[in-house]
């Protein structure tokens, strides 16, 4: 069963970023969904699951998974230390 963003949830910055389609794809990865899973539930290919996740890795200037669900879902501007 695939379930349904809910509204905010990510961190500042995030959410100025990236688009409500990027948001949904980060908040499927932030849930631990795989690629495949992600790609189900949002009708779309896992390639476009992949392109999504390289293109909200560049707009927020992270280089793996982990780094981009910190900084995704830390509170305030999701940088550390300010």
């Amino acid at each position: 069963m695939c379930h349904l963003p809910g509204e905010g949830g990510f961190s500042a910055v995030a959410e100025a970023a990236l688009t409500p389609r990027e948001l949904q794809v980060l908040w499927h990865v932030a849930q631990g969904d795989t690629y495949a899973r992600t790609a189900r539930c949002m009708g779309i290919s896992v390639h476009t699951v992949d392109a999504y996740l390289r293109r909200i890795r560049t707009k927020l200037g992270v280089a793996t998974r982990a780094e981009l669900i910190r900084l995704a879902m830390a509170p305030g501007d999701g940088r550390p230390g300010r």
